[in-house]
Parts: structure tokens; C-alpha cells; sequence
């Protein structure tokens, strides 16, 4: 039973989000999502956790459901999805310091396989 839950957790890990995002599987890893998700609440004593994965699951809401959002929410989808507007100095500068911090944080660990 324990190779069935660590085995079918990985797999649902691997294949649920392009399920999520493929509106012929969507419902379905939906459901599986969401009992997973339910089955964590009740097994082990990790808070909210689940509760707050569970409406993590709406952010891979599939689009062709959006004309069934209500209005206001559609207009946030619109607005968030909008072409940005292009960076100032300051904004570049801040995404290329964080980039070279990214790469060292990322190389360091590796450093001796340089």
C-alpha cells in the first residue's frame, strides 16, 4: 500500500499539471487533484495546507471557462494577461541584479563540478 500511495503521488505530481492544462483531462485531474488534496487534510495534521492547494488548482483554471467567470473577475483576467508596458532603468537594473544573484546562487552548489 505504501509503493501504491508513493508511487501514484509521484506520478500524480508529474502528470497533473498538463492535465490541468488539456481541456480533454481537465475535469479529471481536477477530481484527482482534489482528492488528493483531501485525502492530505484528513491523514496528516499539516493545517490549511490542503485547503489553500485546493484554490491554488483555480490559477490552472482552463480559459475556454472564463466567459463563465462573474464579470469583475474576467476584467482582473483581462488586465493581468495585458501587454506590459516596457521597464524603466531602475526595473532593469533590478532584473539584472537579480539574475546574477539567481546564477550564483544556482552555480555555487555546482562550483565543483567547474
Amino acid at each position: 500500500m505504501v509503493y501504491t500511495f508513493a508511487y501514484g503521488v509521484l506520478l500524480l505530481d508529474v502528470f497533473v499539471v498538463p492535465c490541468l492544462m488539456w481541456k480533454r483531462t481537465y475535469r479529471y485531474a481536477c477530481a484527482a487533484a482534489l482528492a488528493f488534496h483531501l485525502i492530505n487534510s484528513q491523514l496528516f495534521s499539516i493545517g490549511i495546507f490542503p485547503w489553500f492547494m485546493i484554490a491554488a488548482t483555480l490559477v490552472l483554471f482552463y480559459p475556454y471557462r472564463w466567459p463563465q467567470l462573474p464579470r469583475h473577475w474576467r476584467e482582473g483576467v483581462r488586465k493581468a494577461v495585458s501587454k506590459p508596458a516596457s521597464l524603466t532603468r531602475l526595473q532593469q537594473a533590478t532584473v539584472y541584479a537579480l539574475s546574477v544573484y539567481v546564477v550564483v546562487q544556482i552555480a555555487m552548489p555546482l562550483r565543483h563540478l567547474l
